[in-house]
């Protein structure tokens, strides 16, 4: 018998805590990304700088972007998407439990996993919880400035935005809102962003592309704070100061959720608090897999 423990999505304090069914990827990530990325695309097609649809003779005139229908359509397919997950997991024969698991003492041999209060028992468990969106611990971050999982909340797009990270998150976010027709900077602590992992040749013609096109890079920044009054501010490191943001999105990287989950003394973290597991995804704990 198989259970699966979800703790589908809910608000604190305004800030998303839970992806849902089918994870980051599907609610928060790859799937809407791509929806997005994709009108982009269209819309800078046929009225931006590097717009294809005048070389085949479609002349437009005017182009305009409707965020919030978008939006609409976009929240119903991965709806449906997420309750496909859970419709399948039960036809399979899981059982789907719902609500934030972590783990209790053992009891006849059995792991124990509290969800909510209500206890399960089981022979064997599997932690894939995945992470959460990494905040700086910088003053005003927490207050003032949304993450990755924050920017599919968005009910209306911004005129001008700041957009915090070198990975391929934050580039792909700056990208998407620059062509959507968003005012976007784009800062990073280093001189080029995708500086870990990415072929220097790749980096070398994205950096060549941006600078000719956008979004508006901000390198060597290192952000210090941000306030808010009307708009918000973004302090960096250096003195410099850049205002009149009406978002400020932190892709910055993510956080394991380990700590939330009252691990066994026997399960194992690394330095970044991450599961140690080796190549067959045991933990250090017999029965426990990550």
């Amino acid at each position: 018998k198989v259970a699966i423990v979800d703790r589908g999505v809910k608000y604190v304090d305004g800030v998303r805590v839970g992806a849902g069914a089918g994870g980051t990827c599907v609610n928060v990530g790859c799937v809407p990304k791509k929806l997005m990325f994709n009108a982009a695309a269209v819309k800078e097609s046929m009225s931006a700088s590097v717009g294809v649809a005048k070389g085949y003779g479609v002349e437009v005139s005017s182009v305009t972007f409707d965020w919030k229908g978008l939006k609409e359509r976009r929240d119903a397919y991965v709806t449906r998407l997420s309750e496909g997950y859970v419709a399948g997991w039960k036809k399979a024969g899981v059982d789907v439990v719902g609500g934030t698991a972590s783990f209790g003492p053992e009891k006849n041999g059995k792991k124990t996993i509290v969800v909510d209060g209500e206890e399960l028992a089981a022979d064997k468990v599997v932690i894939a919880v995945g992470g959460k969106p990494s905040v700086l611990k910088i003053s005003g971050a927490a207050e003032h400035c949304i993450t990755s999982d924050g920017f599919f909340d968005l009910e209306d797009m911004p005129k001008k935005v700041a957009v915090v990270g070198a990975g391929y998150i934050a580039v792909e976010l700056a990208g998407i809102l620059h062509a959507l027709g968003s005012e976007t900077h784009l800062f990073f602590r280093g001189d080029t962003v995708l500086r870990h992992g990415f072929d220097p040749f790749i980096v070398d013609q994205l950096m060549k592309a941006m600078k000719a096109h956008g979004p508006v890079l901000h390198p060597r920044s290192t952000p210090a704070s941000v306030d808010a009054k009307d708009t918000k501010t973004l302090h960096l490191a250096d003195g410099q100061s850049f205002d009149g943001f009406d978002v400020v999105i932190l892709a910055t990287g993510r956080d394991p959720l380990g700590a939330e989950l009252n691990l066994p003394s026997t399960v194992e973290l690394d330095a970044a608090g991450f599961v140690k597991v080796d190549a067959y995804e045991n933990t250090t704990a017999d029965v426990i897999y990550a």
